[in-house]
C-alpha cells in the first residue's frame, strides 16, 4: 500500500471487516486501523502470514480506535496464532480513545512473533486495550521505545503473559533504555502466569 494511503478493516458505523492472512505478506506504509470510528474489525493471522509496516509515514498500527471523533467507539481484534508482525518504525496502539470514544482493542497472541517500536495498550483517553501473549509466541520492542499500559485517564491497559495450563512460553522483551509504565495517568494491569517471561530495558513505573 502506498505511503499516502491508509488501510481500514471495519470503518464507520454498522461496518464489519475481517481480514484472514495465513500466507504471503501484507506490506503497508501508513495507518493500519482495525475497528475504527464505530466499526468492528478483525485480523486473523496464522501460518506464515506477515504484516509489515515499511515506512510509517505518520501512521501507526491501531487496533480498536475512535478515529479521532468524539463519542465514536470502534472495536478491533488481532488474533495471531502464527506468522509475524513487523512495525519498528511507528507505534502499535490497542484501544485508542483519543477522540473521547471508549474504543476497545484486543490482541490475542498464541503463536508467532512480533517486532515493534512503541507499544501502547489502552492509549490516550477512554479506550481499553488488552494484550495476551501465550503459547510459543514472542514480542520484542526495539530502539529504546516505551511500553505503556493505560496512558491517560480513564484509559485502561491490560497485559497478560503466560497461561494457566503451564505449557506457555510467551515472552515480551524490551531492548534499550525506555520506560515500562503500568498505569501512566490511566489504569494499568499486568498479570504474569506460568511460563511467561518479561524482560525490561530500564525504568519501570507501577
Amino acid at each position: 500500500v502506498g505511503q499516502n494511503y491508509s488501510t481500514f478493516v471495519g470503518q464507520n458505523s454498522n461496518s464489519v471487516g475481517v481480514y484472514n492472512i495465513s500466507g504471503g505478506s501484507f506490506n503497508f506504509n501508513n495507518w493500519l486501523a482495525v475497528g475504527r470510528d464505530n466499526g468492528v474489525g478483525m485480523i486473523n493471522l496464522s501460518g506464515s502470514g506477515a504484516l509489515n509496516m515499511i515506512s510509517g509515514n505518520g501512521g501507526n498500527i491501531d487496533i480498536g480506535n475512535s478515529g479521532g471523533f468524539n463519542g465514536q467507539l470502534g472495536t478491533g481484534v488481532l488474533n495471531q496464532s502464527g506468522g509475524s508482525v513487523s512495525n519498528v518504525v511507528a507505534g502499535t496502539w490497542l484501544g485508542e480513545g483519543s477522540g473521547g470514544g471508549a474504543a476497545n482493542g484486543t490482541w490475542n497472541m498464541t503463536g508467532g512473533i512480533a517486532w515493534l517500536g512503541y507499544l501502547g495498550i489502552g492509549y490516550n483517553g477512554s479506550g481499553t486495550g488488552q494484550l495476551s501473549i501465550s503459547g510459543n509466541s514472542s514480542i520484542t520492542v526495539y530502539n529504546s521505545n516505551a511500553i505503556e499500559l493505560g496512558r491517560v485517564s480513564p484509559g485502561t491497559g491490560i497485559l497478560t503473559i503466560g497461561s494457566t495450563n503451564g505449557s506457555s512460553t510467551g515472552s515480551l522483551t524490551q531492548i534499550g533504555s525506555a520506560d515500562f509504565n503500568v498505569g501512566n495517568q490511566g489504569n494499568g494491569v499486568l498479570t504474569m502466569l506460568s511460563g511467561g517471561t518479561l524482560t525490561l530495558g530500564n525504568q519501570t513505573t507501577m
